[in-house]
Order: structure tokens, then C-alpha cells, then sequence
């Protein structure tokens, strides 16, 4: 009786209650009974050539192998076709670094903590080797996307496409008060800081000179090229005192400005006294050179 209990005992434990699921991955050169079943042994099943991605099996094929190694699966025949997708364990880190050094090459300042690939699908990238990335420029704007990859295989060449993720920051500027529409940035309003980068507007890490606030902002907002506008050094109807030098004497004429001036903008001025217009360029805070 208890030979009986353990022979029944040693039976059942061959069952497995769990469902086939129609798809599941190999990596190796055949289907083994452990990437179906994890926690057993690993018996090869059905030979497949390196050359092989994807590999079908019928449900009874896969349910006679199974019972020739003492194993069960009760609801096998409710499907009908199994696939198996070739798991890519193709060493990836020399795409990562092409991509790295795409973004490096585009960013001088930016810091990158890690780079995701994915391929768009399962291939055996065995005997294939990278030859170049191709990503287009919008694409390195992004902290995800996508990209190809060329590989040369078999004295030909083959083209997979990857997705992307990054994560990585950029040297930025933030504010350290809130500041109204055409304020000057200084020092007492701003810091340097790291941003995270992401798909949004990048950061700037410095600013261009002459340059104001384009509207009002909040405390801690991270600047961005359309917060930032070009200065006007030289206001219209504003009064400028002009050095000008004749025969070798310095001599000072009066104008009145015409228009609003950036730096090194040409602007037309008005001479106060002959009403003479003149060009001038913008060289400083209300000051401008005659052209």
C-alpha cells in the first residue's frame, strides 16, 4: 500500500497544473524543457539552427516530447500552435556607446547615468557585426526614440531598427526669485543648476548677453531660450550724446534715437540740432557708434 501511495505521489508531481502560453523565448541552439518550465531540468527538446529566429511547434509534438520525459501539462491541447522567439543575447554595449556618443557630441555638458535599447524584433544577431547607427537629428532632441542600426553579415549588410530611453541631465539656469517681464538676469536671480533631460524644451546653460526676461516667472523655474529676449540698450526718443572728432578736435553732438536698438543693431538717429538722420551702430547701455 504505501509502494502504491509514493508511485502515485511520484506520478502527479510530473503534472503541471500551470498553463502553456503560446509564446515563449529561447537562446540557445534548440527548445529545452526549462524555457518552458523554468525549475526543471534542462533536456532539449527540438533542435533549431543558429540561423532561426522565430520556431513554431505543434501543441501534440510538444506534448509527446514532454511525456517522453515523464512530463504532463493537462490543458496542452487547448492550443494548437506554440511559437518560440529567439531571445537576443547579442552584446549590445558597443550600439549603446555609438548612441552615447551621439548625444555627447550634441550636448558638450550633458551627464548620461544610463542608455535602454530595444530591437523592434527578435533576431539571432550571431556572426553579425555593428558597422554604424543612424539617428535622425530631431530624434537626439529626446530623451527616448528610436534609431537604426547597420550590421555587416554574410558580406552583406543588414539594417535593425532599436528604441531608445535615456536618462541623463544638462547643465541649466534657474531662478531663485520671481522676476517680472523685461528684468535683467544677474547673479541675485539666478543659479546654475542640473536639469533632467527630457523631450521637452532644452535648458540653457548660459545666457546670451544684453538679454532680459521675454515675461514674468516664477521662483524656481528652469530658463529656456523663449523666456529670454535681446535687451533694447538704446530706447526710441531717447536722448545720446555722440563723440566725434574733427581736425583733431573731440567734440560732442546731440541725437535723438529713432527706433529701439539692440547690441551692434544699426539704428537711425537724429541729429538734435541739424535734424541731419544718420546711421548708427549700437555698441553699448545708450551708446552708439555713427557708421
Amino acid at each position: 500500500m504505501i509502494k502504491i501511495i509514493s508511485a502515485l505521489f511520484v506520478f502527479i508531481s510530473f503534472i503541471y497544473s500551470d498553463s502553456i502560453k503560446r509564446n515563449y523565448t529561447f537562446i540557445d541552439d534548440g527548445i529545452y524543457i526549462n524555457d518552458i518550465l523554468p525549475n526543471e531540468k534542462r533536456i532539449k527538446l527540438f533542435d533549431v539552427k543558429n540561423n532561426i529566429s522565430r520556431f513554431n511547434i505543434k501543441a501534440f509534438s510538444l506534448m509527446k516530447k514532454l511525456k517522453e520525459n515523464n512530463i504532463s501539462i493537462h490543458n496542452i491541447n487547448k492550443i494548437s500552435n506554440i511559437v518560440f522567439n529567439r531571445k537576443n543575447n547579442f552584446d549590445d554595449t558597443i550600439i549603446k556607446d555609438l548612441l552615447k556618443n551621439k548625444f555627447l557630441k550634441k550636448y558638450e555638458d550633458i551627464e548620461i547615468e544610463s542608455i535602454n535599447i530595444r530591437p523592434l524584433k527578435n533576431i539571432n544577431m550571431a556572426n553579425m557585426f555593428v558597422r554604424e547607427i543612424v539617428i535622425a537629428p530631431y530624434a537626439l532632441n529626446r530623451n527616448k526614440g528610436s534609431f537604426k542600426t547597420i550590421f555587416d553579415f554574410e558580406d552583406k549588410q543588414k539594417t535593425i531598427f532599436y528604441n531608445f530611453n535615456i536618462l541623463a541631465t544638462l547643465s541649466g539656469i534657474k531662478l531663485t526669485k520671481d522676476i517680472s517681464r523685461e528684468e535683467v538676469f544677474s547673479p541675485s536671480n539666478t543659479k546654475s543648476t542640473r536639469v533632467n533631460f527630457s523631450s521637452t524644451t532644452k535648458p540653457l546653460n548660459k545666457l546670451p548677453p544684453y538679454t532680459v526676461s521675454s515675461k514674468n516667472l516664477r521662483r524656481n523655474h528652469t530658463l529656456t531660450e523663449f523666456d529670454i529676449k535681446k535687451e533694447y540698450l538704446v530706447r526710441k526718443n531717447s536722448h545720446l550724446e555722440v563723440e566725434l572728432s574733427l581736425d583733431g578736435i573731440e567734440i560732442t553732438s546731440y541725437f535723438q534715437a529713432l527706433e529701439n536698438g539692440y547690441i551692434n543693431q544699426n539704428i537711425k538717429i537724429r541729429n538734435i540740432s541739424s535734424k541731419k538722420i544718420r546711421l548708427a551702430k549700437v555698441i553699448g547701455k545708450s551708446k552708439v557708434a555713427l557708421r
